[in-house]
């Protein structure tokens, strides 16, 4: 169950490549820029993982003990509770977009640009928690394919389609809005992976 946490890591720092390849034609200080936001908008990604995994204990005992309607009842809270801190950490992070791009940097061309990328990337940090949720909760079901998939999903193979697609369309615009485009594709895969796991929401 290890491997998906190495791929989740492992995509991430292929993403990270991936996207300063697209940045590079528009200019270093859009690079740097992007460096920056994808560091404060880990500010609300990080609290949304620690959530997350502190979920796992109780899915893995719940779905061990064949309690399936607590389970589909922590299923809900712990989804309607991560989403909604999510909503509040995405509402603080973008209306101070400006000023926490700011701390780091003084140039107001590079403020004006960070603060609109970070706006982008923390815009459906719902979507991310709930594909981190899901993830971890078939990582402790012992669900290898679904928790494989959603891996190399929201930070891998769905980000770079996404990408190759909104830069074909938007061009640099395109490079900013790939990530929520991911986010939101990878949280529709989670649910329906969920949604076709019987066994851990099925009724008793």
């Amino acid at each position: 169950m290890g491997v998906t946490a190495a791929l989740s890591n492992l995509m991430q720092s292929l993403t990270v490549i991936v996207m300063n390849q697209f940045l590079l034609s528009y200019g270093n200080d859009k690079i740097a820029a992007m460096g920056i936001a994808s560091k404060v908008s880990m500010i609300a990604q990080l609290v949304l993982v620690g959530f997350s995994f502190g979920s796992i204990p109780l899915f893995g005992y719940l779905y061990g003990a064949k309690k399936r309607d607590v389970m589909r009842k922590l299923i809900r809270f712990c989804l309607t509770f991560l989403v909604s801190i999510a909503v509040v950490l995405s509402l603080i992070l973008c209306l101070n977009s400006g000023a926490l791009m700011q701390l780091f940097v003084q140039d107001a061309g590079m403020i004006a640009t960070g603060a609109q990328m970070l706006r982008w990337q923390v815009c459906t940090a719902a979507f991310g928690g709930v594909v981190l949720l899901l993830t971890v909760l078939f990582q402790a079901t012992g669900k290898i394919v679904p928790s494989f998939l959603l891996s190399i999903s929201r930070q891998g193979v769905v980000f770079l389609l996404a990408l190759v697609v909104c830069v074909h369309l938007f061009q640099y615009q395109g490079v900013l809005m790939a990530q929520a485009v991911a986010d939101i594709l990878s949280a529709a895969l989670a649910l329906g992976l969920l949604a076709a796991s019987r066994d851990i929401i099925a009724k008793q």
